[in-house]
């Protein structure tokens, strides 16, 4: 993001396939590098109940992959809790009205919202928003990635 200008959204790099599948942290690294944020905005995850421990320890393992590319980078990052920004916009967890959203606030982005799968991004788009809404403005001139 550029100002209050969206410029793109994109699938988080992965490698694998299936339960094998992690954030490709190399590709992450260069996009990021690439877009060179001021400050990072991601959603912030815990454990949920009754969640297998081996998929908790892949999503922790992830997560820890972004934050440390973002440190790496010295990229600030922020965290909201997904109730403070579903909230804001009047959403559940039902990630199809979030697309839906999504497409009513950003149409020029229709092409990156088509498929139900690109719901992951539509939140990430949303986040983006309210973020926008919510932050500082004392500097008007910030650059932002948003991973999800």
């Amino acid at each position: 993001l550029l100002g209050h200008g969206y410029l793109a959204v994109a699938d988080m790099p992965v490698m694998g396939t299936g339960r094998q599948k992690l954030v490709n942290g190399a590709e992450l690294a260069l996009r990021l590098r690439g877009w060179n944020p001021d400050v990072a905005v991601i959603e912030k995850v815990s454990a949920w109940p009754g969640q297998g421990v081996s998929s908790m320890f892949k999503f922790g393992r992830c997560l820890g992959v972004v934050e440390g590319i973002l440190h790496g980078l010295a990229c600030p990052t922020e965290y909201v809790a997904a109730a403070a920004w579903k909230r804001h916009f009047g959403l559940s967890k039902d990630k199809e009205a979030s697309r839906m959203q999504a497409l009513q606030l950003f149409p020029g982005l229709a092409q990156d919202l088509a498929r139900k799968k690109d719901e992951n991004k539509a939140e990430a788009l949303l986040i983006a928003h309210w973020y926008l809404t919510h932050r500082d403005t004392s500097n008007d001139n910030r650059h932002f990635s948003i991973g999800t």
